[in-house]
């Protein structure tokens, strides 16, 4: 058990997904799952594994960052996904050479390299594509700031190294357009509440033109991807289009 690194994971009613995360890591490393109240089966498979399981009212992303922040005890806290897994070759990093890394590079944050899947074949160059994620934080030196999309910050030193990219975490790569799906509508939602907060004001023009120019925009950048790449763009094009839509209505409601 890696006793300087403890992983944390966010978890909603992610029983098709989370065995294979927790596989990866529960053996390993101390590991935290914070629950945002699940009324599937995803406690249930939580409870055969050596996790420390606790339940948080969701109000944000950030928040329940946060909150896991403040329960690690161990010099690093590594986030991971509810459908992400870690490799092998990762886990032996950690086990041999983190450390020593961590002691020569003068940073609180870490980046690690994700791989990103669409039906099982890697995304490599549209919207979506493999890239690095800041996971991997020195505990008490950083907070989660952002109300949709999260990220973390420090005060003291605001750069980051970027682990070798061969050391990876691998997204979920049964990924398909239903999972897209599943998740275009929740984050519409959250990023027009950001807009809206912020007085933003959306036109009709504006909402026509937009969709349009982001599929033009996304499917060219991920065109090398096949299929999926256009797949992958066309949703995001939908979903950016939506969070329009809800500002659009918002301001427009009698």
């Amino acid at each position: 058990m890696n006793d300087s690194v403890s992983v944390v994971i966010l978890s909603y009613n992610n029983q098709d997904t989370i065995e294979r995360s927790l596989e990866s890591c529960s053996q390993y490393f101390k590991t935290y799952v914070i629950d945002s109240g699940s009324t599937d089966k995803t406690k249930e498979i939580c409870d055969n594994h050596d996790v420390v399981f606790l339940y948080n009212k969701f109000k944000s992303f950030k928040e329940q960052r946060n909150f896991a922040l403040t329960l690690v005890d161990t010099e690093f806290t590594f986030f991971l996904d509810s459908d992400e897994k870690i490799t092998d070759l990762l886990r032996s990093f950690f086990d041999n050479e983190f450390l020593t890394l961590a002691k020569e590079e003068d940073v609180n944050i870490f980046e690690i390299f994700r791989t990103e899947y669409y039906n099982k074949k890697e995304v490599v160059f549209g919207f979506g594509r493999s890239n690095y994620q800041m996971r991997i934080l020195r505990t008490g030196c950083v907070e989660y700031h952002g109300d949709v999309h999260e990220y973390p910050a420090c005060k003291q030193n605001k750069s980051s190294f970027k682990i070798r990219n061969s050391l990876r975490i691998e997204h979920n790569p049964n990924r398909d357009i239903n999972s897209i799906m599943d998740r275009m509508i929740s984050y519409a939602r959250l990023g027009s509440l950001k807009k809206i907060k912020s007085g933003r004001k959306v036109g009709f023009w504006l909402i026509m033109l937009n969709f349009n120019w982001q599929l033009l925009r996304l499917a060219w950048i991920g065109r090398r991807d096949g299929p999926g790449g256009f797949i992958s763009a066309y949703a995001e094009a939908i979903s950016r289009t939506l969070t329009y839509l809800y500002v659009y209505d918002h301001n427009n409601k009698d």
